[in-house]
């Protein structure tokens, strides 16, 4: 029996594999609306996950709460600057 060979796109260093992988896998980025904390968030809809929530890593805010459907994994991709307030009038 011959194996099927299945047409793809390719684009970079992508290969049918990885093409055929991505069709259940969700991208998108979060921000967090106390610290403003940037995150990256990947979605496995192929398998379980676990149920609980996401806080924010630098101020602990709840960004999402997962219901155990679908594999989530976050990510922190940008870390805001921290404004630090000096006084001047002290030496």
């Amino acid at each position: 029996m011959k194996p099927v060979r299945q047409k793809c796109i390719r684009s970079g260093l992508e290969s049918c594999a990885w093409s055929r992988h991505n069709v259940v896998m969700k991208k998108s980025d979060l921000t967090c609306p106390t610290c403003h904390a940037g995150y990256r968030r990947i979605e496995l809809t192929s398998r379980p996950g676990v149920k609980g929530e996401y806080r924010c890593l630098l101020c602990s805010e709840v960004l999402e709460t997962f219901d155990g459907s679908t594999d989530v994994a976050i990510r922190l991709t940008v870390q805001p600057e921290q404004t630090f307030v000096t006084d001047s009038g002290s030496s």
